[in-house]
């Protein structure tokens, strides 16, 4: 199961966690046990059942407001902020 692109950050903005491969860009976007849960690559059945309980039992607000904030690091805003910054722009 590989997962790249926005996809991750989209579920997250739902405050839904994320199960995936801790490689690419899951490794910026996910926090391993606050945001979900990444295994080890090549992933294994056994891998995904124990991240799928792992989430069953993490479950509940803590965890879903974590994701709802994480997500708030990919706004378009904040995109545009940091190219700002980035390229000595002022704010407009």
């Amino acid at each position: 199961m590989r997962i790249s692109g926005m996809s991750p950050v989209e579920a997250m903005a739902a405050g839904k966690p994320v199960i995936g491969v801790a490689q690419g860009g899951l490794l910026e976007t996910v926090t391993a046990g606050e945001t979900g849960f990444l295994i080890a690559d090549p992933p294994t059945s056994d891998a995904v059942v124990a991240a799928v309980a792992e989430v069953e039992q993490a479950r509940g607000a803590r965890m879903s407001a974590a994701c709802i904030a994480s997500a708030q690091r990919f706004t378009e805003s904040r995109f545009v902020q940091r190219m700002r910054a980035e390229l000595g722009m002022e704010a407009q």
